[in-house]
């Protein structure tokens, strides 16, 4: 266990946060770095120094550049990490409270900045999941059987890249996001990039708070879907949602949940298990949780006469180890 790989780390953060990798897709000394961002030039060149000690930059008579092979990684086009680095910035504040979490139960938030508005920042947060999670929402949507599937309400669809993959794996059928307002604009942008405009649309709100036949006025879904949203909800929001899921799929569909999940030690696998420190530092309520946990949430759904509304369950695990699906047949 190398409990120095923090140094690193934070020193990747301060760079982005500085907005050094932008400026050095051009060779500059570290003169012109300090100038152009206005810091000092002493820190400045150990900053500089350290990155390309890491391999990160690369140091020719003097001046320092970005390696062509990381320039598009660390430029401002779509294929960059810049947005996620960024987040984990902001996670690096919100994880420096964990102590106090665990004595007191509290988020970061409510210990040091109880006025925090959670959709400051929603732009770049959103960014941040659309770099992240692109291999695996096409993984995961290879792996759901779409024969017959017309219409995907895709809850918490966020930056819209399940919503795409669904469109690229069934061109005729359509999406429904339904997210809060603030994460459009940014969904939009990556719908528009993949010319699937004409095929997804947006339905704004709070899934837990939203006229149930507003969203179903179209028609009821053949997949509801979600994707790593129940980890930021308490357990009673958890069922609320799969109430309302359930009201929104059509008889013989399917709801599908992918998210982290653990087994039933809670301890495997390590991603999930760590991930949960993140929900207890970041969210009221939010955790990691097991397999069994949602497939017997699910379990629990009944009709109108009280019977059982889930016909069958699966699961699929995905190729990162520490991420899958629950997928739950409803008559």
């Amino acid at each position: 266990m190398n409990l120095t790989m923090f140094q690193m780390s934070r020193i990747m953060l301060s760079a982005v946060e500085l907005e050094f990798f932008p400026l050095l897709n051009e060779p500059q000394s570290s003169a012109d770095v300090a100038k152009a961002l206005d810091l000092d030039p002493g820190a400045t060149l150990r900053l500089l120094n350290a990155i390309t000690s890491m391999g990160v930059l690369q140091l020719s008579d003097g001046k320092y550049v970005v390696p062509e092979e990381f320039r598009e990684i660390l430029g401002d086009g779509p294929g960059s990490v810049l947005p996620m680095f960024r987040h984990r910035a902001r996670l690096w504040k919100v994880w420096s409270s964990l102590t106090d979490s665990v004595r007191t139960g509290k988020t970061h938030y409510a210990l040091n900045d109880p006025e925090f508005d959670q959709w400051d920042g929603m732009a770049e947060f959103t960014r941040a999941m659309a770099v992240s999670g692109w291999k695996i929402a096409g993984e995961a949507v290879a792996e759901l059987d779409l024969d017959g599937v017309t219409r995907v309400l895709d809850i918490g669809g966020g930056p819209g890249i399940y919503a795409i993959e669904f469109c690229r794996a069934r061109p005729d059928l359509r999406v429904c996001i339904l997210d809060n307002e603030g994460v459009q604009e940014v969904a939009s942008e990556f719908i528009n990039d993949a010319g699937y405009q004409e095929k997804i649309y947006f339905y704004s709100g709070d899934a837990l708070e939203v006229d149930i036949d507003d969203v179903i006025g179209k028609g009821k879904f053949d997949i509801v879907f979600m994707s790593n949203l129940i980890h930021a909800m308490s357990e009673d929001s958890i069922h609320e949602l799969y109430r309302r899921c359930a009201e929104w799929c059509t008889p013989g569909g399917r709801i599908v949940v992918k998210d982290f999940f653990l087994d039933d030690t809670r301890t495997e696998p390590q991603r999930a298990a760590v991930f949960a420190i993140n929900m207890l530092v970041a969210t009221t309520g939010g955790n990691s949780y097991t397999w069994t946990e949602t497939e017997d949430w699910l379990n629990e759904l009944t009709d109108s006469s009280d019977k059982n509304k889930v016909t069958g369950l699966s699961r699929k695990l995905l190729s990162d180890g520490y991420s899958g699906m629950v997928i739950a047949e409803v008559k």
